[in-house]
């Protein structure tokens, strides 16, 4: 659902109208922002004259996002080179259901910097009838170069009054397990996507809040060691995961006035997961010996 950024819609829907769009965009912002909702909302609308999540596959528009890549020295979920010579492939292609052809590149601080650089191509001599959304926590992993050339979107997080106004209606005294609302909102950091993750948790987010008890659970060596590994098979399959996990044991360890010093070292890993080179295998080990 779309919700928050009324102003930036109809700015957008009016420019699209009018062929105003620019060749590329930056959409940037905190994580669950829905910064690659509205990339999507803005594709569909192109196709079929709708500003929403589309229900279909769109036949203009191609998403790039993280995979691993068939020559990549390690198992690490990056995205390549390859990826991006597709994209630029399909933007090469004239639109028919669409004014334009939109590629979405979807968290742009896991391309490559040789990626990056076949992406500066295609931005410096972009085909007509062409946009690239790139979305990205910080502009600042992007090359110099590559963000000169996009126009930049700030995806701003909301007040507790916005956040309260969507949860607006819900029955929170059907024991349903879902927090009070006023816990709801805290634990949401004005991210609309995160809000909707703790209104209806998937499957991983029913796996992290596993994790994230047993880690204020622990009581020996032993359960330190498996629940490291753990944490490092959640990253495995997406490095993603080990943000949202931090978050929620972020949350679980506020009410633990003994475990400061963890929610320290929680807060100081949520900043820097990301741009970590090393071993998240030692910082989580010194993160959970932290834990009492």
């Amino acid at each position: 659902m779309l919700y928050g950024y009324d102003s930036l819609v109809q700015s957008l829907k009016r420019l699209a109208d009018a062929r105003e769009l620019s060749h590329a965009y930056i959409f940037f912002g905190e994580a669950q922002t829905g910064k690659f909702l509205h990339a999507q909302a803005l594709a569909n609308y192109l196709e079929t004259g709708v500003f929403d999540a589309p229900t279909k596959v769109l036949q203009e528009t191609h998403v790039v996002t993280m995979e691993k890549e068939d020559d990549a020295e390690s198992d690490t979920e990056r995205m390549g080179i390859h990826a991006v010579h597709r994209a630029i492939h399909f933007l090469r292609q004239s639109p028919v259901f669409s004014p334009y052809r939109v590629v979405i590149v979807r968290d742009v601080e896991w391309l490559t910097d040789q990626a990056q650089n076949a992406l500066l191509k295609i931005l410096e001599e972009p085909p007509q009838q062409s946009i690239i959304i790139l979305t990205v926590t910080d502009p600042g992993v992007c090359l110099p170069a590559v963000a000169s050339r996009a126009q930049k979107v700030h995806f701003k997080t909301l007040s507790n009054q916005e956040m309260g106004e969507y949860i607006r209606g819900i029955d929170f005294s059907s024991g349903s397990g879902i927090m009070d609302s006023v816990s709801l909102i805290q634990s949401s950091f004005g991210r609309i996507g995160r809000l909707e993750s703790l209104l209806h948790p998937t499957a991983l987010d029913q796996d992290i809040a596993r994790v994230v008890a047993s880690l204020v659970a622990i009581k020996i060596d032993a359960d330190r060691e498996r629940i490291t590994e753990t944490i490092l098979a959640l990253d495995q399959k997406d490095p993603r995961n080990t943000v949202a996990l931090c978050e929620a044991l972020e949350i679980a360890l506020r009410s633990a006035p003994a475990s400061r010093a963890a929610l320290a070292q929680t807060i100081r890993l949520i900043t820097q997961l990301q741009t970590l080179t090393l071993s998240k295998r030692i910082h989580f080990k010194k993160l959970l010996c932290l834990i009492k």
